[in-house]
């Protein structure tokens, strides 16, 4: 029997992950056709990110989601399943991901399938370097010295311990990750497409499903304003400043930065070149820091965040002219509340009078009722003893009258 091939894109961050996998879930007809079945990542791989021990509960859940998709889809040769967390913790370095290979590999190792791990590496300046950017770019303000400290930057990114904690399985294909393809060469989707046997992905372009970054402009002006903007401000202006030349390299580490990463990853670097022939040119020493002055991108952007924010001021102050009438007529009613408690303090002043006055009148008519009544008593004994007397006279006549018809006889 010929076994199925599971095809797990590992990542790492920032290598055109994102392109990938929207190229997978918006080409899925036409992978199915090809025998490709593209697996969504499931809540049991997506929870590897976070583990830091093996667990077996882990693996068996992800054997069991893994072999209920493949059986479901049996018609199908080979799936595809892509999620950059399975690299690990990117802010951490990667520290977890010698366990996520084992839990991936505890999970899978029994089943019919052979397993083929796909990863892309990029040089560590330029990683590094889109990591800040990409934070910078989701609204946050962090100075660079803090964010270089909290990666750990000068230890965390060697890619040759990835691989090893990856060599578990039999196969693994290491791609070297370039931002901008020359001419003759594939791009993200082509390269993929070749490594998963898609004639689809290898005649795809690319250019559908690049992501919008920032450019250098975007980037000096988002860091300068993000601290004193609300989320929904942020939001708008990364709407506003994502770039459309998505091929601009923006370098914003200082040369000394850049000089301290490639010694730091130098050695690692070599042997990777060796052993799997990525990073012949990657760079052996810093180059110069992006700078421009502000273009009329930058400012057109800057204009544009201006009168958003003049809107939102103006809407604003409206709103607040609304809130200050109702405040003026909610004052005005406060104002007159004293006399209208007062007028209600003398309508319940008179009322309790008017029900003392009928209190009294309702005692009186008790009484009066008592006395009716006493009175009626009184003249039902009289009627009953006038009743009786009739009735002693009747009968005493009627026997009379008898006994002289009884007498005549």
């Amino acid at each position: 029997m010929t076994l199925k091939n599971l095809y797990i894109h590992i990542g790492t961050h920032k290598t055109g992950t994102s392109t990938i996998q929207r190229a997978l879930r918006e080409q899925k007809s036409d992978l199915n056709r090809e025998g490709i079945f593209y697996i969504s990542p499931t809540d049991s791989i997506k929870y590897l990110i976070n583990v830091e021990k093996l667990e077996q509960t882990a693996s068996n859940n992800i054997r069991d989601d893994i072999s209920s998709i493949i059986d479901a889809n049996n018609s199908y040769q080979n799936f595809v399943l892509s999620w950059e967390g399975l690299s690990g913790s990117y802010y951490g370095g990667y520290y977890n991901s010698e366990v996520i290979a084992k839990t991936l590999k505890a999970a899978l190792d029994k089943m019919p399938i052979k397993v083929h791990i796909i990863v892309y590496l990029r040089e560590q300046v330029e990683f590094i370097n889109s990591l800040y950017i990409q934070t910078i770019h989701s609204g946050r303000d962090i100075p660079l010295d803090v964010f270089l400290d909290k990666i750990n930057f000068k230890t965390s990114y060697n890619w040759n311990q990835l691989i090893e904690n990856y060599n578990l399985f039999d196969s693994i294909v290491v791609k070297e990750y370039k931002s901008l393809s020359k001419d003759g060469e594939d791009n993200i989707i082509q390269g993929f497409g070749r490594i998963i046997n898609s004639s689809t992905f290898i005649n795809s372009d690319t250019d559908s499903y690049t992501n919008k970054s920032y450019n250098l402009s975007a980037f000096k002006l988002a860091k300068k304003v993000n601290l004193s903007l609300e989320e929904q401000d942020k939001n708008k202006l990364r709407k506003l400043l994502q770039s459309k030349c998505v091929d601009q390299k923006v370098i914003v580490l200082p040369q000394s930065i850049q000089s301290e990463i490639i010694n730091s990853y130098k050695k690692e670097n070599q042997s990777l070149l060796e052993d799997y022939g990525i990073g012949e040119m990657w760079p052996q020493e810093a180059v110069c820091l992006s700078d421009v002055e502000d273009t009329p991108d930058e400012l057109q952007s800057l204009a544009q965040l201006i009168i958003f924010l003049n809107d939102r001021l103006e809407g604003n102050e409206k709103e607040l002219g609304f809130t200050t009438e109702k405040i003026k007529k909610v004052d005005k009613t406060t104002r007159n509340l004293p006399l209208s408690i007062k007028k209600i303090k003398t309508d319940i002043a008179n009322l309790e009078k008017k029900l003392d006055a009928h209190s009294e009148e309702v005692s009186k008519i008790k009484v009066n009722m008592d006395t009716l009544i006493n009175q009626v008593n009184q003249n039902s004994k009289v009627v009953e003893n006038i009743a009786k007397s009739i009735e002693s006279r009747f009968t005493n006549k009627l026997f009379k009258r008898l006994k002289r018809l009884l007498n005549a006889k």
